[in-house]
């Protein structure tokens, strides 16, 4: 499968709390991931959770390893390369291919700041990554010092990528409209069907609704779900239901933060996948009315 079909097929926002390690699998690294790499991403706390490494050993032998890595690289909140030389050939370093064809994926299709490059040689760069922010340290001789300088990195990358994605919402946000709202509170626990919305409804014609989903859908903040109709009375089943994407959720969230509000009950929904959207609507209605 081609990168970019993957990418475009599965669009990922939120990331996962995850770092996807692009690095030899020789034996001579082993201990610096070990004893560096693993403990220092393993150490960071990002939204009430451990980040976690991820590795896929590209010389297993199966069909899916790829499709591992497209997954790691996309999926991942932030992707770290050691890029290490393993030996020297005709006085040139060579560097592992396969990590270096994870970092050309990885720089095409993160943010520049959700890639962060280490290595642990002095040798040349090759050109393409010569103008790439490349950290050293030295993860065989001093232990915590390459540690500390690799748990920076990521709280750094973390909060660069954090920046990032408050202004992707604000953007979708200032898109939004008051039907939006309203389309969003209805997806937002177990979703709807367009059927479900009342088309009596004077107040905001249905063509609204409609037109609200296709803006939905079309940020990302809405997800079609297909409903089994195979089994029982499916005549009066909706083919198809909307619910909130993960970008969906973020976009409640950051709604109920730019209408700063307090309610206790409201604020401690935040913490569930439901962000609740009453108060937002409600406040909202007062203004209309």
């Amino acid at each position: 499968m081609y990168p970019k079909n993957y990418f475009d097929l599965f669009p990922a926002f939120p990331r996962e709390n995850s770092v996807f390690v692009a690095m030899s699998f020789a034996p001579q690294f082993q201990s610096r991931y070990d004893n560096v790499i693993k403990p220092a991403i393993e150490s960071v706390d990002h939204e009430g959770s451990r980040l976690e490494p991820i590795r896929v050993d590209a010389k297993k032998i199966s069909d899916s390893v790829l499709t591992e890595i497209l997954t790691g690289i996309g999926n991942s909140k932030l992707i770290f390369a050691d890029i290490t030389s393993l030996i020297e050939i005709n006085n040139r370093p060579y560097r592992n291919e396969n990590v270096m064809y994870e970092i050309g994926i990885a720089t095409a299709m993160r943010l520049p700041e959700e890639v962060i490059l280490f290595r642990s040689d002095q040798e040349q760069l090759s050109f393409d990554i010569a103008n790439i922010r490349v950290n050293s340290y030295a993860p065989d001789e001093n232990i915590a010092d390459a540690t500390e300088s690799v748990t920076a990195a990521i709280r750094e990358a973390i909060s660069e990528t954090d920046l990032k994605k408050n202004l992707a919402v604000k953007n979708a946000i200032s898109q939004l409209d008051e039907v939006s709202l309203r389309v969003m509170r209805l997806a937002q626990k177990e979703g709807f069907a367009l059927s479900a919305i009342d088309s009596k409804d004077k107040k905001i014609p249905f063509h609204s609704y409609c037109l609200s989903i296709n803006k939905l859908l079309e940020l990302g903040a809405l997800t079609t779900e297909f409903i089994d109709l195979s089994e029982g009375d499916n005549v009066q089943k909706p083919a198809l239901i909307h619910k909130l994407t993960s970008f969906g959720h973020e976009l409640v969230l950051g709604i109920v933060i730019q209408s700063n509000i307090t309610d206790p009950m409201v604020v401690k929904n935040l913490s569930d996948l439901g962000h609740d959207m009453t108060s937002v609507v409600e406040r909202l209605d007062r203004k209309v009315d």
